[in-house]
């Protein structure tokens, strides 16, 4: 494993533990899915403070994976999953299974998947930058090919920005949204080398009507 996966990777084995103790993981789930994104649960604040990175843009890009649902998998056409409340793809698995999460826990564990993400979003801007890049790595990867898509992802969170925060939406040139400006976060330089997602969706979301507790929808990318 890269060197600098292993603290953040802590913090996400350390609140495994934390949420084990406190309501059993289906209790959890269901808490943090009625109530996080209206601003009730803490998972917002903590996530944000934990890997610094502004709970408004934590909840545009939820906003954009999942639509806010806790229990949902997108199925890419490379045949890769897409897990959960903030989509989490598979191939982070191997990662997140040392420290005890796995695909139900990101799955029943809304807090958790939270965090997963926080974390992942937080490597993309370590490593770009807090711009369109940054945040767009979360949903294109590291691919040098993938500059354009990265933008593409970014200026749907930056759409999702605004309307969370009730300001016009314009269209996909640029890096803000209606005069939008996503609060600045202190960032590091990436270290340690690349990691690369490789996970890519390339479908419209057909989201279907499951009788089932996990839903499985298409991808919520273009």
């Amino acid at each position: 494993m890269i060197q600098s996966m292993k603290r953040p990777l802590l913090h996400l084995a350390g609140l495994l533990l934390i949420s084990a103790g406190l309501l059993p993981a289906k209790a959890l789930a269901r808490v943090v899915s009625d109530e996080a994104y209206n601003g009730v649960a803490p998972c917002w604040q903590d996530a944000a403070q934990r890997y610094g990175v502004p709970v408004s843009l934590l909840k545009a890009v939820a906003q954009v994976e999942s639509s806010n649902r806790a229990r949902v998998v997108a199925r890419n056409t490379n045949g890769s999953l897409d897990i959960g409340y903030m989509q989490i793809n598979d191939w982070w698995l191997p990662h997140l299974q040392r420290y005890g999460i796995t695909k139900t826990t990101l799955l029943d564990d809304a807090c958790i998947n939270l965090n997963v993400g926080a974390w992942i979003l937080k490597q993309g801007i370590d490593r770009y930058g807090y711009n369109a890049q940054g945040i767009g790595a979360y949903g294109a990867g590291t691919d040098p090919k993938k500059s354009q898509v990265r933008t593409t992802y970014a200026n749907k969170v930056f759409r999702a920005l605004a309307q969370q925060q009730g300001k016009p939406v314009d269209g996909d040139g640029g890096g803000t949204v209606g005069g939008t400006a996503v609060e600045r976060v202190q960032v590091a330089p990436a270290k340690g080398g690349d990691v690369q997602s490789p996970h890519r969706r390339q479908q419209r979301a057909v989201i279907t009507n499951s009788p089932t507790t996990e839903q499985l929808v298409w991808s919520v990318f273009d």
